[in-house]
């Protein structure tokens, strides 16, 4: 009987300690916006709204572009990338923290373009931008 209750409480303890140590650390990877891959950039994925693997070869054309927003202006663009495999990462290096007006640029497929406002965490974090694009209608932001 007094094994019983020394594994009962052992497990006891353990549970505890296991709720304390790990806790803190699963809640802070739920709330946070920044993938460790893509530190310091506003990243994502672009796909097309009947994703036809015809369509997805279009891509190539397609830039994103990321624009400093300053006093409630569209600013100077401050990165932009390639839609590569349906993916886009810019670098921000030490840009800080802030909003940021990211677009689609359709080049020259027939694709419309398209723009959000994000905020982005600074140089130690990252944003994840998805997007779905259209030759029907303006570029939709996904809303992480």
């Amino acid at each position: 009987m007094n094994s019983r209750r020394s594994l009962a409480a052992a497990m006891a303890v353990s549970a505890a300690l296991i709720i304390v140590f790990f806790s803190p650390s699963l809640a802070q990877a739920q709330t946070s916006n920044s993938d460790a891959s893509h530190q310091g950039q506003i990243y994502g994925n672009v796909q097309t709204a009947n994703e036809a693997a015809f369509n997805q070869l279009r891509l190539d054309d397609v830039t994103i572009v990321v624009r400093r927003v300053k006093s409630g202006r569209t600013g100077r663009i401050v990165g932009f990338s390639a839609v590569k495999d349906g993916k886009y990462a810019i670098e921000m290096g030490s840009l800080p923290a802030g909003k940021y007006v990211v677009m689609v640029d359709p080049g020259a497929s027939s694709y419309k373009q398209g723009e959000r406002l994000v905020e982005y965490p600074g140089p130690q974090g990252s944003k994840r931008q998805n997007w779905t694009i259209s030759t029907d209608q303006n570029a939709i932001p996904s809303l992480e």
